[in-house]
């Protein structure tokens, strides 16, 4: 519940520390060796958890996790808020639930059970980490190829399916495009700079763009249900929020 509600969109990279905190606290609890790597990048701390359930055996399975989320967006569009846990029947709602907030805490308490128990034959390593949503270049990617080093003989990505492993989702720019049209009577339309008319062009070069990328092939398949067989180079431009300013009048008056 703890963790579903900190906000930790991979947009605004807030509450990482706190999140990080609190799955620590609760992969001790169970019994796992904890340690935090960070990969801070711009001077926000970007904290990874790796517990550790060592019971002397030869081979180390790698359980790769990830507590950072999409944004919400419009939070009156959700049914249930986000960033609360909300209980309805056998179902459990709020942003992360599965993806992969459920899943850090499914591993944590596995390894509880097997640590209980004394039933486990191989050693696990529990990576959490941030970054997921957006490439996993501070995350996973840091785990293994940075200074940490992480190394197992087996890998499981509790995210993915059985058909498809991936460790990192497409990366993001975030910015502000800015249109500015000057205001006007409207009956006289013709005298004065329309916004919207003025950012036409532009969004016709985006979607220009998008055909281009379309067109290159990658080598390497695409995820099971894909529109095409190969992976490809994604180019879309999401509108986060709207600032807009309406003025409207009837089109003829009848009096």
């Amino acid at each position: 519940r703890e963790i579903v509600e900190l906000d930790t969109n991979s947009d605004e990279k807030k509450n990482y520390r706190e999140c990080a905190g609190i799955i620590k606290k609760y992969c001790e609890e169970a019994g796992l060796k904890v340690e935090i790597f960070d990969s801070k990048h711009e001077g926000i701390p970007q904290p990874n958890v790796v517990a550790t359930m060592d019971v002397g055996a030869k081979t180390t399975i790698l359980l790769c996790t990830h507590y950072d989320v999409v944004p919400p967006g419009d939070e009156e569009d959700w049914k249930f808020p986000p960033f609360k846990l909300t209980m309805q029947k056998d179902k459990a709602f709020g942003r992360g639930v599965s993806d992969d907030k459920g899943n850090v805490v499914a591993a944590v308490s596995a390894a509880k059970e097997l640590i209980k128990k004394g039933t486990a034959k191989v050693n696990w390593k529990i990576l959490i980490s941030p970054n997921e949503e957006i490439g996993g270049e501070y995350g996973i990617d840091y785990l293994m190829n940075g200074p940490p080093k992480i190394r197992g003989d087996f890998g499981i990505v509790v995210d993915s399916g059985p058909e498809y492993v991936s460790v990192g989702a497409s990366g993001v720019i975030s910015g502000t495009i800015t249109v500015h049209g000057t205001q006007g009577h409207a009956g006289y339309p013709f005298k004065f700079n329309n916004a919207i008319h003025l950012s036409v062009p532009l969004m016709q070069v985006m979607l220009d763009y998008v055909d281009v990328r379309r067109k290159v092939v990658s080598e390497f398949p695409a995820p099971p249900g894909s529109p095409h067989q190969t992976l490809w180079i994604l180019n879309n431009c999401i509108q986060s929020r709207k600032q807009d300013k309406y003025n409207s009048r009837e089109s003829r008056d009848i009096l």
